[in-house]
C-alpha cells in the first residue's frame, strides 16, 4: 500500500538585491514677503487753566451823612422804645420758659393727674384712655365690689393735655354714667368720638365736640345686647365691610361675662346705636383644655369671656380667652349657629382653633400693632405667652419677675417691644426680639407703696407713657429714645 521513492533535487535562483537605488530631489517654498508700515496717534492738544488772583477783603468805609443818620434815629426811637415797653408788659410769654438740656437716659415725670371733683367713695379709677391725637386722656372711675345690681353714679373725666389752662386736678369735660365704668375706649380716627362699657352691660358713646347732651347712642333699649358687665370695648374695621367698596367704616365690638362678643355700629353721626353680629364660645370648647382642669360649664352653655383682641389689619380674625383659661383663634366669617341660641339675636359660634391654654385666668391678650400674626396673653399664674397666628404653642414663654400679670401694652411703633404690669408697683418693658428676654424697665417711679393699675402708651408718642396706680393718680412719663440705661427723673 506505501511505497518508497526517490525524487530528484531541484534548486532556485534567489531574487535578493544587496544595492538599493538613489535619487536626488529638491523643493522649493513660495517665497516670503516683508513690508514696513507706520502708524501715527491723533494729534494731542494740551490745555491750561488759570484761577483768579486771591482778592483779599477788608472792611470797606461806606460813605454817610451824620446829620441824616442821627435825624432817622432821633425819628425812630421813640416808636422802638414804645413797642419794647408795649412786649415788657405783654403776658404772651408769661407759660414760656426756656428748655433746658435734659439728660437723655432719664424717665421724666411730666404730670401728675389726680381729680378732686365729687366722686362716689365706692368709685375707683378703672380704665384709661388716650384719643388717637394723643392730645386727651379719659379716666373712668367704677366700684370692683357689687353685691348685686349696680346703682352707683359714676364718671368719666376727660383731661386735654395740650390746653394751655391745663389742669391736672379739674377735668376739662365730665360725662356722667348711671352705673359703674368697667371699660373705655377712643375712636381710632376721630378723636373727640369715646366709647363706654358699664357694669350693667350697657353700651354708651359719646362725641365730645357736642356742647350740650354729647351723647351718640346707647344700648340700654336695643334687645340682643349684653346682660353683664362688660368686659372691653375696641373699635374695629367692619369686617363684613371690604375696602374695596368706599372709605373704611369702624364698629365697636364689645365683650362681657355673659360670654356674648357684640358688634355695634353707630347709625349715623346724629345719634342712634345698630345691634350688629353676635358671638359667642360654648362649653363644648372646654375638651381642649389640659387635663386635670375643673370644667363647671354645661356643654351648650356660653362661657365668660376675660378678654380678646382682634387682628390689626385682618378684622376678621379675633382672639378670646374665656374663664378657665382657654385661648382660641375666631373668626367672623364662620355661620355656624349656636344650639338653642334666640334666632332673632343670631349668636353665631366663631371658634376656628385653640392655642395652649394658660394655667389660670387669662387677664389680657393684645394683637401686635406691627406684625400681623404676633400676638401676645398675660395670666394671673404670672407668665406672658408670646404666640404666632397660626401655630398652637406659645414662641415664648416669659415668667414675669412682679407674679400676677394683669395688663399689656404694645408700642405702637417699635416692633416686638412690650409693656406689662402686674400685682406690684413695678412697669416691666420687655423686647421680645433680645435673648434672653429680660425686663428692659423694672421700675417707674419710686413710690412704692402704690400698685400698678393700667398703663397705655401714647398712640403719637412712642416715649409718651400714661400710668395709672391703686391712689387713683395717673402719672405721665416721658421716656428716653435710648432705653438701654434708664434712671427716673421729676419734672
Amino acid at each position: 500500500m506505501f511505497e518508497e521513492e526517490t525524487a530528484e533535487v531541484v534548486s532556485i535562483q534567489s531574487a535578493k538585491e544587496n544595492d538599493g537605488s538613489q535619487v536626488n530631489g529638491e523643493v522649493q517654498t513660495v517665497p516670503c514677503e516683508f513690508g514696513n508700515e507706520g502708524v501715527q496717534v491723533h494729534s494731542v492738544s494740551t490745555v491750561e487753566t488759570q484761577t483768579d488772583p486771591t482778592i483779599t477783603c477788608g472792611p470797606r468805609r461806606v460813605p454817610y451823612d451824620e446829620s441824616k443818620l442821627a435825624s432817622f434815629l432821633s425819628r425812630i426811637c421813640p416808636k422802638v422804645l414804645e413797642e419794647l415797653d408795649k412786649a415788657h408788659n405783654s403776658r404772651a410769654f408769661d407759660r414760656y420758659s426756656v428748655k433746658e438740656s435734659e439728660d437723655g437716659n432719664s424717665i421724666k415725670k411730666l404730670h401728675t393727674i389726680q381729680p378732686s371733683c365729687g366722686l362716689p367713695i365706692e368709685c375707683k379709677l378703672s380704665s384709661l384712655i388716650w384719643s388717637c391725637s394723643g392730645a386727651v386722656i379719659a379716666l373712668g372711675y367704677g366700684s370692683s365690689h357689687h353685691d348685686g345690681w349696680c346703682d352707683h353714679r359714676s364718671k368719666i373725666l376727660i383731661f386735654n393735655i395740650d390746653r394751655p389752662n391745663f389742669s391736672t386736678t379739674n377735668p376739662s369735660q365730665t360725662l356722667e354714667t348711671k352705673s359703674c365704668v368697667t371699660c373705655i375706649c377712643g375712636h381710632p380716627s376721630e378723636s373727640s368720638i369715646i366709647a363706654a362699657g358699664l357694669y350693667s352691660g350697657e353700651v354708651l358713646v359719646w362725641n365730645l365736640q357736642w356742647e350740650e347732651d354729647c351723647l351718640l347712642g346707647s344700648s340700654e333699649t336695643i334687645g340682643g345686647g349684653h346682660e353683664d358687665a362688660i368686659i372691653k370695648a375696641e373699635w374695629i374695621s367692619d369686617p363684613f365691610k371690604s375696602s374695596e367698596s368706599g372709605p373704611t367704616r369702624v364698629v365697636l365690638a364689645t365683650a362681657s361675662l355673659d360670654g356674648r362678643l357684640i358688634l355695634w355700629r353707630l347709625a349715623s353721626r346724629t345719634g342712634g346705636l345698630r345691634r350688629g353680629q353676635g358671638f359667642g364660645i360654648t362649653g363644648n370648647h372646654l375638651s381642649h383644655l389640659r387635663k386635670g382642669k375643673s370644667i363647671t360649664h354645661s356643654l351648650d352653655e356660653l362661657l365668660p369671656i376675660t378678654t380678646f383682641s382682634f387682628v390689626h389689619n385682618d378684622s376678621s380674625t379675633f382672639i378670646v380667652a374665656v374663664d378657665g383659661g382657654g385661648l382660641f383663634r375666631c373668626s367672623t366669617l364662620s355661620t355656624k349657629v349656636i344650639a338653642g341660641s334666640d334666632p332673632d339675636i343670631g349668636m353665631i359660634d366663631p371658634v376656628i382653633s385653640f392655642y395652649e391654654n394658660h394655667s389660670s385666668r387669662i387677664c389680657d391678650a393684645q394683637c401686635s400693632p406691627n406684625q400681623q400674626n404676633i400676638f401676645v396673653s398675660c395670666s394671673s399664674d404670672g407668665e406672658i405667652h408670646c404666640y404666632n397666628l397660626n401655630q398652637a404653642s406659645p414662641l415664648h414663654i416669659i415668667q414675669c419677675d412682679g407674679g400676677m400679670v394683669k395688663g399689656l401694652s404694645w408700642s405702637p411703633s417699635i416692633s416686638n417691644v412690650l409693656l406689662c404690669w402686674g400685682e406690684d408697683p413695678n412697669l416691666y418693658l420687655y423686647d421680645l426680639s433680645k435673648e434672653p428676654i429680660k425686663p428692659m424697665l423694672p421700675l417707674v417711679g419710686n413710690d412704692s407703696k402704690y400698685k400698678v393699675k393700667v398703663a397705655l402708651y401714647n398712640p403719637r408718642s412712642v416715649q409718651t407713657v400714661a400710668v395709672a396706680d391703686d391712689s387713683d393718680r395717673v402719672i405721665v412719663w416721658r421716656f428716653p429714645e435710648n432705653m438701654d440705661s434708664l434712671s427716673c427723673k421729676d419734672g
